[in-house]
């Protein structure tokens, strides 16, 4: 699986979900302008088809197609995969009216999805170009922008007490490691 995808903060998940979020704004306007519209861009259920690689929302026929890419071609597959997704269920998504619908849409189609064929097209044909220099550059910047976030909350949450009294040698000073507020 990609890098930083199975840490503690799941940092490489997020930076390609992000990722993930830029694409759909560029390549599927309309459909990323619905979504937000209803406070409802996806990431969620997203986020868990890029974690197993699609293994709990395709059909097993389709999902082993999309591992075969990706086996070949790297991560940058699964995004492609997820993106083809959302292409493919744009139109029944822009006719939903609520959030909870949206992504009930999104979930159901792709749990229906038999043709794998038709789904390679729309991934490697209707949404090119999709370049590898483009999808590292994005997720550089998001992991990057995530590792300073967490930085920020570190320092934030956790500080070093040292009540010894300044004594060196002194054992019995209480170092306490504590989160919240100094």
């Amino acid at each position: 699986m990609p890098c930083g995808y199975y840490t503690a903060g799941l940092e490489g998940a997020r930076a390609d979900l992000l990722t993930l979020q830029d694409i759909i704004q560029e390549k599927l306007p309309r459909l990323w302008d619905h979504l937000s519209s209803q406070g409802a861009e996806g990431a969620p259920l997203a986020l868990g088809w890029l974690l197993c690689a699609f293994a709990d929302c395709l059909p097993p026929s389709t999902y082993l197609r999309v591992w075969d890419s990706f086996l070949l071609e790297g991560h940058k597959v699964l995004l492609r995969y997820a993106l083809a997704l959302f292409k493919y269920c744009e139109e029944e998504v822009l006719k939903c009216e609520d959030a909870g619908s949206s992504l009930e849409c999104l979930q159901r189609t792709a749990n229906t999805v038999l043709d794998a064929d038709q789904l390679a097209q729309i991934a490697f044909c209707e949404l090119n170009p999709f370049s590898q220099k483009m999808v590292n550059s994005k997720r550089e910047k998001h992991l990057k922008a995530l590792k300073e976030e967490a930085l920020v909350k570190a320092q934030s949450n956790t500080s070093w007490t040292d009540d010894s009294n300044s004594t060196l040698g002194n054992s019995l000073g209480k170092r306490t490691w504590s989160t919240g507020p100094s």
